[in-house]
C-alpha cells in the first residue's frame, strides 16, 4: 500500500492526494472510496448515454466516492488516473492485500491450488 492511501474499513479506501483537489467546488486533501458491488455496476450500465469504458469508469468513481458525475468529468487527467487506479485495484483484487483465502474445498484451505490426481 502506497503512502498516498490508508485503509479506512474493510471494502473501502482513504486515497490521500499530494495537495488540495478542487472536485465540485470543495478542496479536498483525501477522499474515501468504496468497494463497488455488482448493483453499483448494473446501476453505471443503466445510467450510461454512450456505454464507452471511459464514462462508465467516471460513473463508477463518483458512485463510490460520493461525487457528481459532472465534476469526476472535469477533474484533471492525473486526479482522475489516481481515482482510476484505485477503482481498479478493487475490480482486480477483490481481496486485498491482509484478506486471508477461504473456500469449501478441503484441498485449498491452506491457500494451495487443488491438486488433480491423475
Amino acid at each position: 500500500m502506497s503512502e498516498t492511501e490508508k485503509n479506512e474499513s474493510p471494502g473501502s479506501v482513504e486515497i490521500v492526494f499530494p495537495r488540495p483537489v478542487k472536485i465540485g467546488g470543495v478542496s479536498y486533501t483525501a477522499i474515501t472510496m468504496r468497494e463497488p458491488t455488482v448493483d453499483d455496476e448494473i446501476a453505471v450500465a443503466a445510467a450510461s448515454k454512450t456505454g464507452r469504458d471511459g464514462e462508465n469508469e467516471a460513473r463508477l468513481i463518483a458512485m463510490m466516492c460520493g461525487l457528481d458525475f459532472k465534476d469526476v468529468v472535469k477533474l484533471r487527467s492525473g486526479v482522475a488516473r489516481l481515482l482510476r487506479l484505485r477503482l481498479m485495484d478493487f475490480l482486480l483484487f477483490p481481496w486485498g492485500e491482509s484478506a486471508g483465502t477461504s473456500s469449501s474445498s478441503p484441498a485449498s484451505r491452506d491457500g494451495a491450488a487443488p491438486i488433480s490426481a491423475e
